[in-house]
């Protein structure tokens, strides 16, 4: 616990402490996960005054990854799509953080979500877009919990960001070529 609640009286101040305490205490060091916020970097990138895209001689610039503690992150099969072009796929991740690490991470991300919707997400070697953002756990006038879907960006999708595939290859956590799992050795 960060504080004692003094006065024996639930405070709505003292509830979100101790939400935020329990989810860090319980769900996120336990079990929780790690995911890396990449900002997009507005400042670095000469915009093609038509298009509203990166122009040509400059490309996308992203910050740095920001590493976010998440209590819970999943990666949902994606639907697949048979059509005249071909097989695609994308998957789905779902992070859920608690509310006072976005707050010091990413402030404006709680009231302007629209800020970051050229950002992407890092997690397990794959790359994601942010689609929805979910503020949850209402308390009077403040969240709980900060959810955000992204969909998989695709390799061959992110072939003009070098960025974001050097970050995606540094982070891969399984190589299906040296997994031991259903061989025999």
């Amino acid at each position: 616990m960060r504080h004692s609640n003094p006065g024996g009286r639930f405070t709505i101040p003292w509830e979100q402490i101790a939400i935020f305490d329990g989810i860090d205490g319980e769900l996120r060091s336990p079990v929780g996960h790690h995911v890396k916020w990449i900002e997009f970097n507005a400042d670095a990138v000469g915009i093609d005054p038509i298009y509203d895209v990166a122009d040509s001689t400059t490309g996308r610039a992203w910050k740095d990854p920001i590493r976010i503690p998440a209590y819970a992150a999943f990666i949902y099969q994606g639907p697949t799509m048979h059509n005249d072009r071909g097989f695609y796929n994308t998957d789905i991740a779902r992070v859920s953080v608690a509310m006072d690490v976005m707050e010091r991470v990413f402030p404006d991300a709680v009231w302007n979500p629209d800020a970051h919707i050229r950002d992407r997400i890092l997690y397990r070697g794959k790359i994601f877009i942010p689609t929805r953002i979910y503020l949850r756990g209402l308390l009077r006038n403040s969240h709980t919990i900060f959810t955000v879907d992204a969909n998989e960006v695709n390799p061959e999708e992110y072939v003009n960001d070098p960025q974001l595939g050097a970050w995606a290859e540094q982070d891969k956590i399984y190589d299906p070529q040296h997994s031991r799992v259903g061989t025999s050795r």
